[in-house]
Order: C-alpha cells, then structure tokens, then sequence
C-alpha cells in the first residue's frame, strides 16, 4: 500500500481520455446530477498553478481529531490540515491556511477568497445548491454532556425539555431546529460560533447537551472521561466532503488528487494515526453523494 506514487499537477496538466471518463462515471454514480466539471477536466485553474500555492479555508476551533490550532506554534493540526499537506505534495502546491469561522467557510469560497474548504463539512444537498463536494470520509453528528450528567439521549427525539448546544451553520443546528416537541418542553436551541465556545457552555453549565462531530466527542471523552460523555446515536450520518467551488474543475482536480493518496496508502496512514476505523474510509473519492 505504501508504494512510491509520482506527484501529479506540478503544471496544469489533462488527464487522459479514459481517466477523465473513469472520473466521471464515479461521479455520476454517486449523484447522476453530480459531474467534476463541465468539460471532466483535471487542470488545475491558472490562478492556482502561477501562484503555486493552496489557499484551505478551515474553522481552526472544531476541535481534534478534526482541525485545531497548536499550543505553542499555533499550526493548524488534525486529520483535515494533514490530509489537506498531503494534498497540496500530491498537486506540488504549497498549501496556505485561510481561519475562518465555519459560517464564513462557503462565502468565503463563493467569493473566491479560499481554493477549497477542508473543515470537518457535512456534504449536504442544501449545501451542493451554492458549492460542489468532493467526498473523503463518511462523518456525521452526535452528542455529549457532562460526565456528572444524569442525562443520557438516545436521539435526538429526547433532547425535548432540555438546553442543547449547536454550532452556528452546521447540520446538527438545522437537524435539532426540526425535532418535535411538546410546547411545554420545548429544546432551548443556544447557538455557537465555535466548538471552544461549545465546549466552555457546556463547561460551566449554560448548556445542558452539546451537539457536534461525533469523533470530536469520542476524543474528547477518551482524554478526559471526568469532564466529559458521549451519548446517543450518530445522527446525520454521511460524507464529509472537501468543498470546491460550484462546476469548478477542481471538483476533478482534487478527485484525482485524493485517489493519489488512497492509492499510495497515505490516506488510510493519516486516518489511523488519529484513531478513524476503517467504517469511514471511502475506497475512492466521489463527488457531491450529498444527504438529505
């Protein structure tokens, strides 16, 4: 699995006719309506091939394993910075990271001012209407609370009655806005910028639940199962995509990119290192599954 692999897109480079037409076939069986661009092309844009440089929008607070700031150096760390550094050697870019809060990540890519999103992102069908997903690993949401906490929801269907914590723009914010109550207990909805702030409510007992990616909570347990507690099932269950920008041809470009790193076994080693099972590897990339 860890043979050598020749790094491609050094310059903008076409993928051949039979590849391109692999590529697309994937695409398309994931979504008939998806495509990696309009011509199935895997040049790299001029913009990014002269500069020679990956600009990665990414939320730098979702927390480990995902995405997070180093103690000391204040490097972005975690399974998206290191698969994004691999990414970037694949292409021969140098890859610059672009903080951003997760509610700014996709205008922020609409308006051109990042390449790709790499933020521990839910491929969404909402989300495919303003940009397009190239799927990297099957993701979803959960829950967590205190460890002291007499809570324990099995779903979300249980959170009625109580004070749940949610992340500004994410899945689980509109998935939790939707679940049915009693008007007598209805869910007090508190909305976050970041997962520190998440964390530090539910810290100090302004939040009663906490919402977000259920790995961020199993990591979290694990180091500190004094503080904290994962409960429930996994809702929202499905890909985890890279964003790129709507019918743009990076959608083939990172495709191609991705299956690089799957097929010299870098990507299975990176998410091994941070404790990922094998249940939420993807055997190729695939472009916009998306979830209802």
């Amino acid at each position: 699995m860890h043979g050598t692999h020749r790094k491609r897109y050094r310059t903008p480079l076409t993928i051949s006719l039979i590849a391109a037409a692999a590529l697309t076939l994937s695409a398309c069986a994931a979504n008939p309506a998806a495509t990696p661009g309009d011509d199935g092309d895997a040049t790299l844009p001029s913009s990014i091939a002269e500069s020679g440089v990956l600009k990665v929008g990414t939320e730098p607070l979702v927390g480990m394993p995902w995405t997070a700031l180093e103690d000391n150096t204040n490097a972005n760390i975690g399974i998206d910075p290191d698969i994004a550094r691999a990414l970037g050697e694949e292409l021969g870019l140098e890859v610059e990271f672009v903080n951003l809060s997760f509610d700014s990540l996709i205008p922020s890519l609409e308006a051109g001012r990042i390449d790709i999103i790499m933020s521990d992102m839910l491929d969404t069908e909402e989300r495919q209407g303003a940009i397009d997903f190239v799927d990297y690993v099957i993701g979803g949401d959960g829950l967590m609370v205190s460890a002291s906490s007499k809570l324990n929801p099995a779903s979300t269907d249980e959170l009625c009655g109580t004070t749940v914590g949610v992340l500004r723009g994410a899945a689980a914010h509109i998935t939790i806005e939707e679940v049915k109550c009693d008007s007598s207990e209805p869910i007090d909805l508190q909305v976050f910028p970041d997962v520190n702030a998440l964390v530090t409510a539910l810290d100090s007992a302004r939040i009663e639940v906490a919402s977000g990616d259920p790995s961020t909570w199993g990591y979290m347990a694990l180091q500190e199962p004094e503080k904290y507690r994962a409960v429930g099932q996994v809702f929202n269950s499905g890909p985890l995509g890279i964003g790129v920008a709507k019918d743009s041809p990076m959608s083939a470009v990172i495709s191609e990119a991705l299956n690089g790193l799957i097929e010299s076994g870098k990507y299975q080693e990176i998410l091994t290192s941070y404790g990922m099972g094998e249940s939420s590897f993807m055997a190729e990339a695939a472009v916009n599954m998306g979830q209802s």
